[in-house]
């Protein structure tokens, strides 16, 4: 219950939300839209709803589905237009009951890493736009996939 976890109720009605961003990178024009953002104190955040909003939990999100990059790529995007982020948190909610929540940032070394990895990636997609040639997956024939035997194989 929001109500009764004072730090995410805080976090949630400061600033502006769904902030677009648009910015320049070399021939790209990048955008974002972030959930929460307060240009006063700095403040960069995104709700995300989940299975476990245990620090373990977000851990395996993080890997899931690309968090650290998210933050990397808004705070990014936010100095590209003369904005000074602190860390991103994330304001998780629980989709189960309890339904806890809780407030959480991915490290700052995940975060660099995958600054620098974006980069290398942008500058792939520029490549890519230039050559107007895109890697796929490997091979261009039908692949079979067995199923495994159970779900620990």
């Amino acid at each position: 219950n929001l109500s009764c976890h004072r730090l995410a109720r805080g976090i949630l009605s400061r600033g502006r939300h769904e902030v677009e961003l648009h910015w320049t990178h070399g021939k790209l024009r990048p955008k974002a839209k972030i959930d929460g953002w307060d240009s006063s104190t700095g403040l960069l955040y995104d709700l995300k709803s989940c299975d476990s909003a245990t620090p373990d939990g977000f851990r395996r999100a993080c890997w899931q589905y690309g968090y650290h990059y998210q933050a990397a790529y808004y705070k990014r995007g936010l100095r590209a237009v003369g904005e000074d982020p602190c860390p991103m948190v994330f304001v998780l909610s629980e989709k189960s009951v309890p339904f806890h929540w809780h407030v959480v940032g991915c490290s700052p070394d995940d975060v660099e890493r995958a600054d620098a990895h974006a980069e290398s990636l942008l500058s792939r997609i520029e490549e890519c736009l230039e050559s107007g040639e895109w890697p796929g997956l490997i091979g261009d024939e039908p692949e079979i996939v067995g199923m495994r035997r159970s779900r620990d194989d």
